[in-house]
């Protein structure tokens, strides 16, 4: 009989599935916007989407066996804090307790998963003449999307010009900007700036 006292099969087989789940979405997304730029359409788009699913829960499942153990280790760890107080005893200020702080991997582990899919959304438009328009989430500052393509990128504020430094865009490409235009304002709108 299978004996498992502290659960580790149990949170390694959870976050096993996790890594699966996590490398699936990042898996179909990445396929998704690859050949949806590079003009897939129809069942080619799903067929390479899908490819994209199976290939990332692969290596997420891979991923999440090796990282599990170390994971459960940590997540089992905690940290112990204590900030002094001060307080007022018979007219003299003494040091006191104060205020003690614990924190555990688990939580440490949460935060730093909500921070990383804070990060992870990134929207991008159709391709124009083998030019598309890409926004991130929480990027820098001056508010700009990332016009890419042909083994070019130039970063394009919202009044549709390169930001000081970047590349100068040619014809083609500007009539490529200038056809996209409506879904690049689009990207403004999901991802305003801070």
């Amino acid at each position: 009989m299978f004996y498992d006292p502290d659960g580790h099969f149990a949170i390694a087989t959870l976050i096993i599935l996790g890594f699966i789940a996590a490398g699936a979405a990042i898996g179909g997304t990445a396929a998704y916007n690859i050949a949806k730029n590079n003009g897939a359409e129809g069942w080619e788009l799903f067929g390479w989407t899908m490819a994209g699913i199976v290939g990332g829960g692969i290596i997420g499942g891979i991923a999440g066996y090796y990282a599990a153990p170390y994971l459960i280790s940590f997540a089992s760890s905690s940290w112990a804090f204590s900030i002094p107080g001060i307080e007022m005893v018979n007219g003299a200020l003494m040091l006191t307790e104060g205020l003690k702080i614990t924190i555990t991997g688990a939580q440490v582990l949460v935060g730093v998963g909500a921070l990383s899919l804070s990060g992870l959304m990134l929207a991008s438009t159709n391709k124009s003449n083998g030019y598309w328009g890409e926004k991130y989430p929480n990027d820098h500052k001056p508010n700009h999307i990332h016009f890419k393509g042909d083994n070019f990128e130039s970063r394009i504020d919202i009044h549709g010009n390169p930001l000081k430094g970047d590349k100068s865009l040619n014809a083609q490409q500007r009539k490529a900007l200038k056809k996209l235009w409506k879904e690049i304002l689009e990207l403004f709108k999901k991802f305003p700036p801070k």
